[in-house]
C-alpha cells in the first residue's frame, strides 16, 4: 500500500519541478508570477516540516506547517489577482493568517479538539480555494477561451468541494484522526488532495502565463510600431472575419480608407520626424473617437483603413463625416508653432454579394474621387449590382 510519507515526499518533488517551471517565467514581467513562486516554496518548506518532525513535538507541524500553507495559499491567491490586474487586498490577508493561526493553537493548547482543528483547517483552505477560482472566472478573457483560465477555475473549485467534504466528515465523525503514519484508503484520499493542491494549481497558471505571453506577442506582431493601428495583414484578417460573421448575422458593415491630405508636403517641409508625429496624432484622434466595434489599421504611408461593424449606411457616413470634422478642427504644435491637416475619405458600405476585394476597390476609388474633388471630404461609394450581359 501507498505511504502517506511517501506521497507527502511525491508532493514535494511536483513543488520542486513547478517551482523550476515558474522561475523560467521571471524574465516574462507578467504580474503574478513572483507570488507563484513564492506559494511554491512556502509549500516546500511546509511538507519538509511535516516529514521531519517528530510525532511527538506537535508544536512544529501544528503552527509551523499550517502557518507555511495557509501563507502559501494566501500568496497564490495574491498572485491571481495581480495576474488579474487586481489590488491585493494585503492587510486582510495577513489577518485572516494570523486569526487561522491563533484558533488552530487554541484549538491546541487550550483545548485539544483534533477533529476541529481540521474543520476549521478546511474552511481556511477551502475559502480560499473558492476565491482563487472566482477570481479567475470573473477575470476570464471575453475575446478568447484559454485553457488554462478554464483549467485552473475548475480546479480552484474542485479543490473547495474536498475541503468542504473533509470538513463535514470530521464534524459528522470527530474520533477520526489521521496523520501521515495512517494507511487507511480515506487517509490516502485527502492526502492525495492535498498533494495536488498547489501543483495541480501551478499548472494552471502556468498555463495562464503561457497564454499571456502569447497574445502578447501575437498583439504586438499584428501592431504597426509607430502607430499603433493594425498592420495591414492584420486588417485585412480582421476585416475578413468580420465579413464572414456579418454573412452569417446579417449585421451591416462599412469600409472607410482614409488619407492624411498632402502628407507628402509635410514631411518635406517639417521633416519626417514631424510626419511621425502626425501619424501618431490622426491614430490619436480616430482611436478616441471611435467605437468598441470600430477597427482601424495602418494599410500603408499615410492611407488607413477603417472597418465600422453594425453600422448602417447612414450611421457610418455620420461617423466618416465626424471624423473628418475632427481631424479639421485639430491643430498639432511645431516647434514654436501650430499647424493643421486634413484628411480625406472613400466609404463604401458593404453588400453581401461582393467580396472584401470588391468592397475595398470600391472604397478605393472613392477616395481618389475625394481627392479629385478638392480633398478633405468624404465621397461615398454607391453599391450597383452586376448585370448579366446580353445573351
Amino acid at each position: 500500500m501507498t505511504s502517506p510519507a511517501f506521497l507527502l515526499l511525491v508532493t514535494a518533488l511536483l513543488n520542486f519541478m513547478m517551482l523550476l517551471v515558474l522561475a523560467s517565467l521571471r524574465r516574462s514581467g507578467l504580474p503574478g508570477v513572483r507570488e507563484w513562486l513564492w506559494a511554491n516554496v512556502l509549500e516546500l518548506l511546509a511538507l519538509a516540516c511535516y516529514l521531519t518532525t517528530p510525532l511527538n513535538v506537535p508544536v512544529i507541524p501544528i503552527l509551523v506547517g499550517n502557518g507555511l500553507l495557509g501563507a502559501a495559499i494566501c500568496m497564490f491567491y495574491a498572485g491571481c489577482r495581480r495576474f488579474s490586474q487586481l489590488s491585493v487586498p494585503v492587510r486582510p490577508l495577513v489577518i485572516s493568517l494570523v486569526l487561522f493561526l491563533a484558533v488552530l493553537a487554541g484549538l491546541r493548547f487550550y483545548v485539544d479538539q483534533f477533529a476541529m482543528r481540521v474543520v476549521v483547517t478546511s474552511i481556511y483552505h477551502g475559502g480560499f480555494h473558492g476565491l482563487i477560482g472566482y477570481t479567475i472566472l470573473r477575470n476570464h478573457p471575453q475575446t478568447r477561451s484559454t485553457y488554462g483560465h478554464d483549467f485552473t477555475t475548475g480546479f480552484a473549485f474542485l479543490l473547495t468541494a474536498g475541503y468542504l467534504v473533509r470538513g463535514v466528515l470530521y464534524v459528522l465523525h470527530p474520533e477520526i484522526k489521521f496523520w501521515y503514519t495512517d494507511y487507511s484508503t480515506l487517509n490516502l484520499v485527502f492526502l492525495t488532495l492535498g498533494a495536488v493542491v498547489i501543483p495541480g494549481l501551478t499548472m494552471g497558471a502556468v498555463v495562464m502565463a503561457h497564454d499571456a505571453i502569447l497574445t502578447a506577442s501575437e498583439e504586438v506582431a499584428s501592431r504597426d510600431f509607430l502607430t499603433n493601428a493594425l498592420s495591414r495583414k492584420a486588417f485585412i484578417e480582421y476585416a475578413t472575419r468580420q465579413m464572414n460573421t456579418a454573412v452569417r448575422t446579417g449585421r451591416p458593415l462599412s469600409l472607410l480608407l482614409l488619407d492624411i491630405d498632402h502628407f507628402k508636403s509635410i514631411n518635406d517641409r517639417y521633416g519626417h520626424a514631424v510626419g511621425d508625429e502626425v501619424l501618431r496624432d490622426f491614430t490619436l484622434i480616430m482611436h478616441n473617437a471611435l467605437r468598441a466595434a470600430d477597427c482601424l489599421g495602418r494599410l500603408g504611408g499615410e492611407e488607413f483603413g477603417l472597418l465600422l461593424y453594425g453600422a448602417s449606411q447612414a450611421e457610418a457616413r455620420a461617423i466618416s463625416e465626424r471624423l473628418r470634422a475632427l481631424v479639421e478642427a485639430n491643430t498639432i504644435r511645431i516647434g514654436d508653432g501650430l499647424t493643421s491637416y486634413t484628411m480625406s475619405g472613400g466609404l463604401a458600405h458593404w453588400s453581401p454579394e461582393e467580396s472584401l476585394q470588391e468592397l475595398t476597390l470600391r472604397a478605393d476609388n472613392a477616395l481618389y474621387e475625394a481627392k479629385g474633388a478638392g480633398r478633405n471630404r468624404i465621397v461615398v461609394s454607391q453599391f450597383t449590382t452586376p448585370t448579366s450581359p446580353p445573351q
